[in-house]
């Protein structure tokens, strides 16, 4: 190599931690444990190592001057920078885009990175110790950095044989490389030969078979030279996948994967999902009846958009699960003849095909099955609140409010709040009242809210405000935190893209609402669980539909400013819709459901520091489920509703001292079957909040002290039916904030409160952190906090984006943020609860941070 390295800075983009701390002649030292998030990177760097179990330390990679990972399938190259010995390095075959860790690798000599996707070589031009580079078959168009490279000279070997150079390395970089005695080598160009121009020279062309007079020779939207270097689409097919849609549709209007012709892998091409079936080609099960949307078109013949085909009240997958037929309208039959028909089967969550020997005449609780219902504890009942299920004959998003002391006896406080019908709301008990947070419904469109709700009976509802500054959301969270109702993340914008956000927002009043951050350090989600805890907010796991991304990360926050991620990754399965509770000074988590393979969880898990988890019990009484309900009654742990993938609906409730052993001192409860549902604790009570039943969103409020016995507040509080809104209990008050109509629907920003879950006030009809759902909202500090969610973004294509931001507020109608950009990602559907001081975040989902 000719000339001297002259040194450079190296940004080491990899989370490291403190992993022992020792003495040694009198001095401290630390194990500082790399992370590779690229786990066949990870394999290969252990294999070299021979550090095959446990964690990775700095130390084991000095000594490592030689590693080989062709044809490995590696993405991210996240964590090499700190193999800073090694001489030789083949990553050939792989799928590497960003070599961007390899510029602190000053002491390689021999780098392959041959049959790559690498366009940006920027971090080779300080590697001066380069002898023999091999950049064959990328996606390379400037070469400016390895003319740069001092250390390139005589005798060195460069290989770029078919990338689409550029004019400038063409007639620039490579003449100097070679008049600097480098051997290049790369495939015939000359200069001033891209005539179009589309980034590609015209003998590149000719060897490709594109035309070198026309820039997109295949017609389909995408410059040649953009789909050899960026897309990887072929430039001479118009539909590189054989879907029926072309390239640039694919990219520009769908959002679908122009490679692979069934983007989210149930069975149905992208083109025949958009034009034959009007399914949704982002996600496998369109209409959430646990069936894939291949299986409905090519082996039921059911309706893959509609989740009930016949509209018999029972769910296709329900159906086909207990050998009903989904296309005939059989709800009044009895196959087995027990006396149940098989809808009351389907309500009560028995098996239509078994002999039910005993049926329960009493404590079966009046209110519809449903799921994304919220469901909170106060005036020493449990209260449930909204929801989406089955229920007057159709699905409904409900607006009712129920409460219970015990869990067996429910009293329907309102059968319709003022408030819409919605789910996946919030709730929260805040200043001694109920308060009913964002959340969705669908009229037929979707319909976010970002209304906030409060009720000091569940009769009485208050709109708080009617447009909370928080962009509209369903599926966010809240809690009550420093005196605040925080709302935290959730989806703004369920139309394909769907989009969450991780944003944070609290309010003292739910009227006033503080931004305390529109971007939260962690992914934007919705769907997660968030509780206030040790003085911290916390938000865990959630899903983010954009990127189809799950999570199991572990956030807090004391202030929902600066959030501190406290695991990457917990022990338990990446999820959304799960819930999660403080009991016995732990944090709790229950249930959920994965996107990917489409399977709810029963499972429990607790920890005391949101770091070290341990698994209480994979095998509960209580089917499977998420978008159901936890609270802390009576010394017990709550399970509320839901859905579970099964039998559809729910409206069972479980009770458990230790949440190992479960007992259901009801059958179901009296509100509707329900998810996207608030649920908090206020005023010695339950409650549940809004959500969806499965039909629609809910706008009612229940509440019981011991989640047997059940009183509705209200069944139409004054706020908007929603879901994945975000509810507290502050100053005496539930608050409600944002959430969301339905999927496809209009968000809420509004915020109102209620003293008993009956009458509500509006505080704002709109709030700075905008329309949103999917955020949490926490009461810490003598403040609310409202944080993450998705957020609304375009009217027209009802795309929303998941936030990291985290606003406060003492009121409820003003919000401020405490920041825009927490450091975990943005999300929505996440978790956050209050713990030893802190806010913390917990999970979600994450979206594309607007």
């Amino acid at each position: 190599m000719m000339g001297e390295h002259a040194g450079h800075g190296s940004a080491k983009g990899i989370l490291c931690v403190v992993a022992t701390v020792f003495c040694f002649g009198g001095a401290e030292a630390q194990l500082i444990e790399v992370e590779f998030p690229d786990p066949n990177l990870e394999a290969a760097v252990r294999i070299a190592t021979g550090t095959l179990t446990g964690p990775i330390y700095e130390t084991d990679l000095l000594g490592l001057f030689s590693l080989s990972a062709a044809s490995s399938n590696i993405v991210d190259l996240t964590g090499l920078e700190y193999c800073t010995d090694l001489s030789f390095l083949d990553l050939s075959g792989n799928s590497i885009a960003d070599i961007t860790p390899l510029a602190a690798l000053s002491a390689l000599t021999d780098l392959i990175l041959n049959n790559n996707r690498v366009s940006d070589v920027s971090a080779l031009e300080f590697l001066t110790n380069l002898s023999y580079l091999d950049l064959d078959y990328n996606a390379i168009s400037d070469t400016t950095a390895l003319k740069n490279n001092s250390g390139m000279g005589s005798g060195d070997t460069v290989l770029l044989k078919f990338n689409p150079l550029s004019q400038t390395s063409l007639c620039g970089d490579i003449p100097y490389l070679q008049m600097e005695l480098v051997v290049t080598f790369f495939y015939t160009g000359s200069c001033g030969s891209d005539y179009e121009p589309d980034g590609l020279a015209a003998e590149y062309e000719t060897w490709l078979g594109t035309d070198p007079d026309k820039a997109d020779t295949d017609g389909d939207s995408l410059n040649d030279g953009d789909e050899v270097t960026i897309h990887f689409t072929d430039p001479l097919d118009a539909d590189t996948d054989g879907d029926g849609l072309s390239d640039g549709d694919e990219m520009t209007i769908h959002f679908t994967d122009p490679l692979g012709p069934d983007t989210d892998g149930d069975g149905l091409n992208d083109g025949d999902e958009v034009s034959l079936h009007a399914s949704d080609p982002l996600h496998p099960d369109t209409d959430g009846d646990a069936l894939p949307d291949g299986d409905e078109v090519l082996a039921h013949g059911t309706d893959p958009t509609r989740m009930d085909s016949e509209h018999d009240g029972m769910p296709d997958g329900w159906e086909i699960d207990y050998g009903l037929d989904p296309l005939a309208d059989d709800a009044s039959a009895d196959l087995d003849g027990d006396g149940l028909n098989n809808v009351q089967e389907y309500s009560q969550a028995t098996d239509p095909s078994v002999w039910n020997w005993w049926t329960q005449a009493t404590n079966v609780p009046p209110w519809p099955a449903r799921t994304g219902h919220s469901s909170v504890v106060y005036d020493g009942k449990i209260w449930i609140i909204g929801g989406y299920g089955y229920g007057a004959g159709a699905y409904r998003f409900h607006n009712d409010v129920w409460s219970s002391v015990d869990g067996v006896a429910w009293t329907p406080v309102t059968t319709g709040a003022p408030w819409a019908g919605r789910f996946e709301h919030a709730s929260v008990v805040h200043n001694g009242k109920l308060w009913v947070i964002g959340g969705m419904a669908l009229d037929p469109l979707p319909i976010l809210f970002d209304d906030v709700w409060s009720s000091v009976d569940g009769v009485t509802w208050t709109q708080e405000t009617a447009a909370a500054p928080w962009t509209a959301r369903f599926a966010h969270r809240s809690v009550v935190h420093d005196g605040r109702i925080w709302v935290i993340g959730g989806n703004v914008d369920p139309v394909s893209p769907s989009t969450s956000v991780n944003d944070v927002w609290s309010s003292v009043d739910g009227v006033a609402w503080t931004q305390e951050t529109a971007a939260a350090p962690w992914a934007a989600r919705h769907s997660h669980a968030s509780v206030a805890y040790d003085g911290k907010i916390w938000v865990m796991g959630g899903y983010d539909e954009y990127t189809y991304t799950m999570f199991s990360d572990v956030w807090s926050s004391v202030d929902g400013v600066a959030w501190t991620r406290e695991t990457a990754g917990a022990p338990w399965t990446v999820r959304s819709s799960h819930t999660s509770v403080v009991r016995n000074g732990k944090i709790w988590i229950t249930g959920g459901y994965d996107y990917w393979t489409g399977s709810s969880f029963s499972d429990v898990w607790t920890s005391v520091d949101g770091v070290a988890w341990t698994q209480e019990t994979d095998a509960p009484s209580w089917t499977a489920r998420s978008g159901h309900r936890s609270v802390v009654h009576n010394d017990k742990l709550w399970i509320i509703g839901g859905y579970a993938a099964s039998y559809g609906y729910a409206n069972d409730v479980w009770a458990s001292a230790d949440g190992i052993s479960w007992e259901q001192p009801v059958g179901g409860a009296p509100w509707a079957n329900r998810h996207g549902h608030a649920a908090v604790a206020h005023d010695g009570k339950l409650w549940v909040i809004g959500g969806h039943d499965g039909a629609s969103v809910r706008n009612d409020v229940w509440h019981s002290t011991d989640g047997l016995t059940w009183i509705r507040a209200t069944d139409g509080a004054p706020w908007l039916a929603r879901k994945d809104h975000a509810a507290v209990s502050y100053d005496g008050k539930i608050w409600v904030m944002g959430g969301r109509d339905y999927d496809y629907s209009p968000f809420f920003s509004d915020v109102w409160w209620s003293a008993d879950g009956e009458t509500w006030t509006q505080v704002a009809e709109w709030t700075d952190w905008g329309d949103r759902w999917g955020h949490t909202a926490l009461a810490y500090e003598g403040k609310m906090w409202l944080i993450g969610g998705n957020y609304y973004y375009d009217d027209y294509y009802y795309e929303s984006y998941s936030a990291n931001d985290v606003f406060y507020s003492t009121d409820g109608a003003t919000w401020l943020p405490a920041t825009t950009a927490a450091p975990w990602p943005a999300r929505h559907g996440h978790a956050s609860v209050v713990h030893n001081g802190k806010m913390w975040v917990v999970g979600g989902t994450a979206g594309f941070p607007g």
